[in-house]
């Protein structure tokens, strides 16, 4: 580094040295230069594999901070000193006192291994009172109905009301619970090892879906085991390679709208068996684009964006989500294009449009994702002026039956004209002969 002392005249005329950098500059270089004698690249790969839960920022946030942000129930640190949320902390002191009394035991046995306690007091406690909540709500089913008829998030009465709201908070990036504080509890409880499965089980259960192959280990929480949900059974998308010309990889197609995509002869299939996001097929030789069913309702919106947010900061968990929300909302640009490509439970079809159109379009979009393959595909059968010509006859003539028949009479006056000119034709031949 350059020397920072320069001479100046002092007042008497003779010459002086004086640090141009102020002494905070010189700090900075000093632990910068400290940081550069001790990087690690094997450190730092191992550190970046550890987190999970993370602040939303940047354009996720902006398109709808709502989004993100719990309504009802805090679970984990960033949203643990809501104001807004206070009022329900008196609930996971309750679900802790009788979670306790129901496994016979005192609090001091629940105890974290020590990489959970920067402050070992309060996180502890926090986690606590966040793990034992969260089991005491996924557990309401097997659990004994031992809370009051008439407590207000309890009781046989309330659960079914207040489980919407709770799963919605249960699903949001930043208000995540790591399931190893589950796992814990429950081994404490139970005085042995708590199984993967069932934790992952019951977390899928509550929000309403079910996983039919085993998971390889413990989700690291909520979210994450719900967009799992969603993938193929085997949670590992097979990414296509875009098709190739020589050895140029042909960059990815900007597909068309479902109304333009019609027009151009695709019809659109839905399969109502499907489990996975990521069923979507193209056959070229029918024009038939198969797609799973999707329900859109009120937290459609909510899900989306928190899942997409941990694809975009979470390193190497994949981009399936992301590009089944940049897919239909390629094809879904309007009230016209939503028909017959989605359920709707939301409202108008503008409502659906909407929903998608307001996903982020700034999300980092991988060109070797799984979907690649059907935008190429699509792209070029959209292209092709044949598809739209026999697409166009089908819609102008064939869609009627009354058409058909009018044009299947007029094909046959024009049969037998020329066949009675044919044999007027030949008769004076022959006679002429």
């Amino acid at each position: 580094m350059a020397s920072s002392l320069k001479k100046q005249a002092s007042m008497d005329g003779s010459e002086i040295c004086v640090d141009t950098h102020p002494p905070d500059f010189s700090k900075w270089v000093d632990a910068m230069d400290a940081a550069a004698n001790e990087v690690d690249l094997c450190r730092e790969e191992a550190a970046w594999k550890k987190p999970s839960i993370y602040r939303v920022t940047g354009f996720a946030r902006c398109h709808n901070p709502n989004a993100f942000t719990p309504q009802v129930i805090s679970f984990g640190p960033f949203h643990h000193d809501s104001e807004l949320l206070k009022a329900t902390e008196v609930h996971k002191h309750r679900a802790l006192a009788h979670f306790l009394h129901r496994a016979g035991m005192r609090s001091e046995p629940f105890g974290l291994e020590e990489k959970w306690k920067e402050n070992p007091y309060e996180f502890l406690k926090m986690m606590l009172l966040d793990g034992c909540f969260m089991i005491e709500v996924l557990r309401t089913d097997e659990c004994p109905d031992d809370y009051a008829p008439n407590d207000p998030v309890f009781s046989s009465r309330m659960k079914p009301l207040r489980k919407p709201y709770i799963k919605r908070d249960m699903l949001l990036l930043e208000n995540q619970l790591p399931l190893l504080v589950l796992k814990a509890l429950l081994e404490v409880e139970n005085l042995g090892p708590a199984d993967d499965k069932y934790i992952n089980c019951l977390v899928l259960s509550y929000c309403g879906k079910t996983f039919k192959a085993n998971l390889p280990r413990l989700a690291n929480h909520p979210l994450e085991l719900y967009r799992m949900s969603l993938l193929p059974e085997d949670a590992i998308v097979q990414v296509k390679s875009p098709p190739i010309n020589g050895t140029k990889v042909i960059e990815t197609r900007v597909i068309e709208n479902a109304v333009d995509l019609r027009a151009s002869g695709v019809h659109f299939r839905i399969r109502n068996e499907s489990t996975s996001l990521m069923d979507i097929n193209f056959d070229p030789k029918t024009g038939r684009l198969y797609l799973p069913v999707l329900s859109v309702h009120d937290g459609t919106e909510h899900l989306l964006l928190n899942m997409v947010a941990y694809e975009q900061i979470h390193v190497g968990v994949g981009n399936e989500i992301t590009s089944y929300a940049m897919f239909m909302d390629a094809l879904i640009d309007t009230a016209d294009d939503k028909k017959k490509i989605i359920s709707n439970s939301l409202g108008s079809h503008k409502d659906v449009a909407e929903l998608f159109n307001r996903l982020p379009k700034e999300a980092a979009h991988d060109p070797n994702d799984a979907l690649n393959m059907v935008r190429y595909d699509l792209s070029e059968f959209h292209e092709n002026k044949g598809n739209r010509w026999l697409a166009n006859l089908r819609h102008q003539y064939l869609h009627n039956p009354w058409k058909v028949l009018s044009i299947v009479a007029a094909l046959l006056v024009i049969l037998l004209t020329f066949i009675q000119t044919l044999y007027s034709v030949l008769s004076f031949h022959l006679g002429k002969s």
